[in-house]
Order: C-alpha cells, then sequence, then structure tokens
C-alpha cells in the first residue's frame, strides 16, 4: 500500500491484484474508484493522472481570470497568485494607496470585486516598473 500527502490532499493506492488498484483521494471530496495500473500514471503527481492542472501552493488547481467569480474571497485570490491565503489578509491590512488591495466586509468576511482587484493588479505591475533601482 502506498501514501502520498500533498499539502490538502491525500492519496492511497492498493494493489489489489495484478494490475489492478484500489485508489482513495481525500481532499474537499473524497473519490475512491478502481483504475488499471498504467506506466505513466504510476509516476504522475498526484492529482495529474488524467491531464488535471496542477495543484498550487494550497493545493488548489491554478485559475484564469476569466473562471474567477464576480465576488472574490481571499481564498479566490491567493489561488489565483498561488500564495498563502495570510498574505492576501496581509494585503487587506494595508491602506489602499500604500498598495493594499480594495475590499469590503460581508459580516467578518473579506470580499473583492473581481473589476477592483484586476485594477489593483495592474497597477501593482506598474508601481513595480516604475521603480527604479
Amino acid at each position: 500500500m502506498g501514501i502520498r500527502k500533498g499539502p490538502t490532499h491525500i492519496r492511497i493506492e492498493q494493489l489489489l491484484s495484478g494490475t489492478d488498484y484500489l485508489v482513495c483521494e481525500i481532499s474537499t471530496t473524497v473519490t475512491i474508484r478502481l483504475v488499471k495500473a498504467e506506466a505513466d500514471q504510476a509516476t504522475a503527481p498526484v492529482g495529474q493522472e488524467h491531464g488535471e492542472s496542477p495543484p498550487n501552493a494550497t493545493g488548489n488547481a491554478t485559475t484564469s481570470l476569466d473562471h474567477l467569480p464576480e465576488v472574490l474571497t481571499a481564498q479566490n485570490i491567493a489561488d489565483y497568485l498561488q500564495i498563502n491565503v495570510r498574505r492576501i489578509y496581509d494585503q487587506f491590512q494595508l491602506k489602499e494607496a500604500a498598495g493594499g488591495i480594495p475590499h469590503y466586509t460581508v459580516g467578518k468576511q473579506k470580499r473583492v470585486d473581481k473589476a477592483d482587484f484586476i485594477k489593483w493588479k495592474e497597477s501593482s505591475k506598474q508601481a513595480k516598473a516604475d521603480r527604479t533601482y
């Protein structure tokens, strides 16, 4: 039996007989399936057995701006930027004039309009380009 553990992903494989494997993958959902062993599958990283996107730093599949919802959570932004969600909350603490991400609060949760996030991203890139070293 083999167990591989990623940031938010656990994979357990058990050879049943010959080329049959019982595979249990645990992440936000549980998937159990019986698969035939294939040469390329045996060495593929967890989550990439069937051509899936590689996981980012938080273990979620990389996303594009087109696939983001109109109202973003800190986790949506962290997944897109492939950084830890704690860094996003750090950016929420900064004033917008100091480079902080424009956001609003719903209850105790922070939300960002997609259009504001795109503007913030572009202005951050421009600010870095304007700096001289």
